[in-house]
This record gives C-alpha cells, structure tokens and sequence, in this order.
C-alpha cells in the first residue's frame, strides 16, 4: 500500500516537472511574440528586409541592404 502510493506520488511529480520543463521551453522559445520563420537563417529569410531581430540587422548590414526607416541604426559598423 505504501510502495503505491509513493510511485503515485512520483509520477505525478514526473509529469509536473515535465510539463513545467515543456511549458518553459515554449515560453522561451516564443516570448519576442513573433516567431523566426528562417530559424535563425537570415541571409535566405524573405522577411529580412523588414526584421527587427539584431540577426537580421547585422545581416543586412553584411549584404549593404538599408535599415528600414521606422528602425534606428545598430551601430555597429566597420572598424575605423
């Protein structure tokens, strides 16, 4: 009687500390809200012009594309 109820109690255990390590890998996987659609591939994303993730900003700094207007410069330019 006790052995049961203790492996019930572990299952339970296992299954919170799963779903609590599921639910985290989602929620950090999906906080910025918007997900990457290139998974981090920014040279091939056909959203890289209009990106906002500082990926995409050095990427389109690498291939001399322009910031667009609505985003400030990432300051990070060539070495002088």
């Amino acid at each position: 009687m006790k052995s049961a109820r203790r492996e019930f109690l572990r299952s339970i255990l296992r299954g919170g500390v799963g779903a609590l390590l599921v639910g985290g890998t989602g929620w950090l996987a999906l906080r910025s809200g918007e997900p990457c659609w290139s998974d981090g591939g920014c040279r091939r994303c056909p959203e890289l012009r209009g990106c906002e993730l500082p990926e995409a900003r050095i990427a389109r700094m690498q291939r001399g594309i322009p910031e667009p207007a609505d985003q400030p410069p990432t300051g990070e330019g060539p070495a002088s």
